[in-house]
Order: structure tokens, then C-alpha cells, then sequence
């Protein structure tokens, strides 16, 4: 068993200073947490060059060195890589330009999750969530967002689609917080798990107000905790 961490996921929690979480979680999943080594040159070696987020680069190295994520090598995968990445990057066009909708590490993450065998990847960004999990509700995202028509290249399409769609369970920030909640992690008061959800929110996780409300109606302690 293993899961993969983009750089999304592992930002939103060092932020919201809710990476402690992973180490109790650590302990009760039977598999290893990784992140890959492009992964880590997005998260800690970039991090450490910036004042902004030096600090957060140094709390999620910290769970490297203690050995609660591991660095999956992925210099040996770079072709697959960069032609997964380039393949969807020319798949959506706006005002008849490519649209660059996805990055090295969450690109690196699902290529070594295809190599592992991977259970789940955790991502916080939506389009490589959608990518993963909902195809069809990407388009009139982007052209919600972006204000304007977005066409597909449906050739390029199939070159990736069948190969990333729906192959792993897509989990957010969010999840690790809802599971921590279910198992007493963070004692009896709910408010707290509504409060970080919130937090994960504002600092990137794709989550919305309807998802909040259905996660604090769901959300109950289990038993074995």
C-alpha cells in the first residue's frame, strides 16, 4: 500500500499547520506516504530559497527526516513525465493558445502512482483532481474561470485520458482532516474540524461551502480509533 502527496496537498496543511495530523494518521495506515523527488524540489528545495515559505518548507522536511514520507525517485521516469504533462498541457485551448493546466510535480505523482501500483494520490489543486476524477466537469470550469470559450483537442485527448482517469482515489487536505476528526484525533470538539476545514479552504484546497456542511453532517467519531 502507498500514497502519493503532490505539493498542493502538503502546502495547503503546512499552512494551515496541520502536518502533525500525518503523524498520527502515519500510524494507523499500513503503507508508506510519499512524495517524489520533483515533489520535493516544488515543496522544500524551492521553499527554502523563499522567505515566504521557508518556514513551511522546513515543517514538511521535518516529516522526511523522521521518516513519515518518504522521496520516491522519479529522475528514471522523466520521459513518461514531461510527455504526460506536454500531452495535457496541448490538450485545452483557449482563443486557439494551449492551456498550461498542470505542473511537474502532480505529473511526477501520478506517473510514479502508476509505477507503484499507488492505493490513492492526495492533491489539493482542482484541475489535477478533475483530471483524476471528473473529466467532464473540467471544460466548463476552465471557461468559468477563465471567461471565455475552451475547446479540446480530442486526438491529444485520448493519448492520456484513458491512462489518468479514475485510475486512484484523488484525496484532499481535507480528507486527512475529516479522517483525523473520525478518529478522536482532535478530541470532542467538533468546531475544531469545521474551523480547519475552513482554513484548508483559504489556503488552497479545492473544497466548497457544500462540501464543508456535508462533512460536518457526516462526520461522527468511529469506533477503534
Amino acid at each position: 500500500m502507498s500514497l502519493f502527496f503532490d505539493s498542493s496537498t502538503l502546502i495547503s496543511m503546512a499552512i494551515t499547520c496541520s502536518l502533525p495530523l500525518l503523524r498520527k494518521l502515519k500510524q494507523s495506515y499500513d503503507g508508506k506516504f510519499y512524495i517524489t523527488e520533483s515533489v520535493y524540489g516544488e515543496t522544500i528545495s524551492r521553499a527554502m530559497q523563499s522567505l515566504r515559505f521557508r518556514y513551511e518548507g522546513y515543517r514538511v522536511k521535518e516529516l522526511i527526516d523522521d521518516k513519515i514520507i518518504e522521496v520516491y525517485p522519479d529522475k528514471h521516469l522523466a520521459g513518461d513525465i514531461n510527455e504526460l504533462m506536454n500531452t495535457i498541457n496541448h490538450t485545452y485551448f483557449a482563443e486557439g493558445k494551449p492551456l498550461n493546466i498542470v505542473q511537474l510535480g502532480e505529473m511526477s505523482a501520478i506517473i510514479a502512482g502508476f509505477e507503484e501500483k499507488t492505493d490513492a494520490i492526495a492533491v489539493d489543486e482542482r484541475i489535477a483532481r478533475l483530471l483524476i476524477e471528473n473529466t467532464d466537469l473540467l471544460k466548463p470550469w476552465l471557461e468559468h474561470k477563465l471567461h471565455t470559450k475552451v475547446t479540446i483537442n480530442e486526438e491529444t485527448m485520448k493519448k492520456w485520458f484513458p491512462r489518468v482517469s479514475n485510475k486512484f482515489v484523488p484525496l484532499r487536505s481535507a480528507e486527512f482532516a475529516v479522517t483525523a476528526w473520525k478518529k478522536g484525533i482532535f478530541g470532542d470538539n467538533k468546531d475544531v474540524l469545521y474551523g480547519l476545514l475552513w482554513a484548508l479552504k483559504f489556503a488552497g484546497c479545492a473544497i466548497t461551502e457544500q462540501e464543508i456542511d456535508f462533512y460536518m453532517k457526516k462526520s461522527t467519531h468511529q469506533n477503534g480509533q
